[in-house]
Formats: C-alpha cells, sequence, structure tokens
C-alpha cells in the first residue's frame, strides 16, 4: 500500500492544484491569510474538487517503481561496465590486466555512479508533484 496523506484544497487555479497538511489552522485562516507551506500537486483521476476539500495525497507508484529502479540496479550495472571496460582501459593506459586492477576499476564505477545518483535525487530541482489518489466523502 501506498504512503498516503491527508491534505485540503487551498487553492484550484487551471489544472494548478495547491494543498496545505490537514491542522488546525489549515481550517482557521481566512482566505486572504497566506498559506505557507503548500505543495502543487496533479489530478490524473479527475476527482470532483474544490477549495476545502479534503483529499489523500501520494507519490505517484510508476514514480516511487522508478526511482527504486534506479537506486538498486544503476551501481550494479555501472560496475559490471566497469568490469568489462577495464580490459579496454589497461590497453589505453599501456597496463598489464590483472584481477586486482579489474576489481579496482569495477569498484570505482560502482562507487562513482552510487556517489552521482545519490548527487543527483537530493539535490534535484525537478521532483515530479504527488498525486491526488482520493477525496474524502
Amino acid at each position: 500500500m501506498r504512503k498516503r496523506a491527508l491534505y485540503v484544497v487551498t487553492g484550484i487555479s487551471g489544472s494548478k492544484i495547491t494543498v496545505c497538511p490537514v491542522t488546525e489552522s489549515a481550517f482557521s485562516q481566512t482566505e486572504n491569510s497566506s498559506r505557507g507551506g503548500g505543495i502543487e500537486v496533479t489530478n490524473p483521476q479527475g476527482l470532483s474538487i474544490q477549495a476545502g476539500s479534503l483529499v489523500y495525497v501520494a507519490l505517484s507508484k510508476h514514480l516511487k517503481m522508478l526511482l527504486g529502479f534506479l537506486a538498486l540496479f544503476i551501481p550494479v550495472i555501472a560496475a559490471f561496465l566497469g568490469y568489462f571496460s577495464s580490459f579496454t582501459l589497461s590497453s589505453f593506459f599501456h597496463l598489464e590486466i590483472t584481477e586486482t586492477l579489474s576489481f579496482i576499476i569495477s569498484v570505482s564505477f560502482f562507487i562513482i555512479s552510487a556517489l552521482i545518483e545519490f548527487i543527483l535525487t537530493r539535490h534535484a530541482e525537478t521532483v515530479p508533484k504527488p498525486v491526488i489518489i482520493a477525496t474524502v466523502v
């Protein structure tokens, strides 16, 4: 089951839907007051919502699967590429290929790809928007 959270819709402007976490202050604020901390979400199911509606918000299933795949398999694939490219790299630098050199190059590819992935996932500015999965009746 996906992790979901309860939010209140604070604004709808065309396809732009803004929501805030459900707290006592989210309901007590007037329409003219600023609602800092709101996030923008999408409504892929086309659920009928309006300002003040209570909705459940979660990350897309496909996004979670893609992130899981990238986190687990990209460094492993890079390690295999490092192993197979160690033969080419050793001949390019006129080095004798040994198991130790192949291992070092393979581990280097693994560590470098894991670091790049870590940096990109922690500092990414273009994070996909969460989706509205249900409304509270």
